[in-house]
């Protein structure tokens, strides 16, 4: 059948390597034949055009020669190469100014009411953007095909970053959640931590603010901006700029936090923190509350009574290859392990946190990270260590038992 649907047709004839149409003389005989020949003309085109809607409709497309497949089979432009894909540039701040972040490492979830499912993960090149894809399917128990897709963004040395969630997406477009910025971990910096308040309040008060807030964390690097004469001097010694940074760099962090933490769907958990989140700005803004709090002058930076300051002797070049608490460090199988990186720890070589297994145990810098199964109050569970979780934990009730997560 196929040889022919592929016999060279009355008015042209084959040559190696081109195909010539026939002179005159042997086109006017060709018109000339008689109409018998023409009528088998006729039904062999018909039987060649009906043996190809077979073979195609047989899915016999990969039998056709390539030159022919080429033109009936769907062309990779006619597809939606951007359906379940994930778009995501990250940069870095050095001092303060940004730069291309390489190797940041994203790692993207359908956020649900019952627990997060990971869509994707993957690491940024040297241009600072990765394109992740993921399943076309389901993301919902009840059948929900648009996910609420979040990302979080973590490299050694700073902060994790988490973008605003892209709610109800639909898989056959992009998420694109364009460029978001990672700032330094300042948790060894130089610099006072006195909680979520002013110096001169008591700590137990900027400790319940800081508990009301939910900002801890975000208070301490923002406190330790503050302190950081390499900050005031890469600012051109402009105080106002300095400080505008840091209260940039503390916003930002706050609503990374809401993002991530607060509702596991949209709603008044989320928009409370962010709303939190814009008082607490504006409050650093004013101009009798950040501006009375930092102090960084040409008196004091970089020297001060003839002393270098002790913030100048925090390393900005990231250099120290050491891993943050949460951080999955290596794992002890029944064959073989590898826990070379819990040697590298920032909280120090040999401070880790155990997830058993069956087979194998994974280790983590000091504690247990986000959406890690610490527990559960199923019958002859032997594995409860939620204790070890970096910051909390959350329920996942069921009908019969609950799970227990690290938030």
């Amino acid at each position: 059948m196929l040889s022919t649907m592929f016999t060279p047709t009355k008015n042209y004839q084959s040559i190696p390597d081109e195909v010539t149409p026939l002179n005159g003389s042997e086109q006017e005989n060709q018109q000339s034949s008689s109409p018998m020949s023409q009528s088998r003309s006729k039904q062999t085109l018909f039987a060649a055009g009906l043996c190809a809607g077979m073979v195609l409709f047989l899915g016999g497309g990969a039998l056709l020669p390539e030159s022919m497949s080429a033109q009936l089979l769907p062309t990779s432009s006619s597809r939606n190469l951007e359906a379940n894909t994930i778009k995501i540039c990250v940069k870095e701040y050095v001092l303060v100014k940004k730069q291309a972040s390489e190797e940041a490492f994203v790692k993207c979830y359908d956020k649900d009411p019952n627990g997060d499912d990971i869509m994707a993960e993957g690491l940024t090149g040297s241009d600072g953007c990765t394109t992740l894809t993921y399943k076309n399917q389901s993301w919902d128990s009840w059948g929900g095909r648009s996910p609420d897709i979040y990302c979080t963004v973590n490299k050694i040395g700073y902060v994790q970053a988490v973008p605003e969630d892209i709610e109800h997406h639909n898989q056959s477009e992009v998420a694109d959640f364009g460029t978001v910025n990672l700032y330094r971990d300042r948790s060894f910096d130089y610099g006072h931590d006195n909680g979520c308040g002013p110096a001169l309040f008591p700590n137990l008060v900027n400790d319940f603010f800081a508990w009301a807030l939910r900002f801890r964390e975000q208070c301490t690097h923002h406190d330790k901006c503050y302190w950081d004469c390499k900050i005031f001097i890469a600012s051109g010694n402009d105080a106002e700029k300095a400080q505008k940074f840091c209260d940039d760099e503390m916003f930002e962090g706050m609503k990374s936090f809401c993002y991530a933490n607060r509702g596991n769907l949209p709603g008044p958990g989320e928009s409370a923190c962010i709303k939190r989140a814009d008082v607490v700005y504006a409050t650093l803004q004013g101009t009798l509350t950040g501006s009375f709090a930092y102090d960084k002058t040409k008196d004091n930076c970089p020297t001060k009574d003839g002393k270098p300051a002790p913030s100048m002797s925090n390393d900005y070049t990231h250099a120290a290859e050491c891993f943050p608490d949460g951080y999955g460090c290596g794992y002890d199988g029944s064959t073989n392990d590898d826990l070379s990186k819990c040697n590298k720890c920032c909280s120090g070589a040999g401070n880790y946190a155990i997830h058993s297994g069956n087979v194998w145990s994974d280790y983590y810098c000091k504690c247990f990270p986000r959406d890690l199964k610490c527990g559960s109050t199923l019958i002859g569970n032997r594995f409860n260590k939620c204790n070890q979780c970096c910051h909390g934990t959350r329920a996942d009730k069921g009908l019969t038992f609950t799970d227990h997560y690290c938030i």
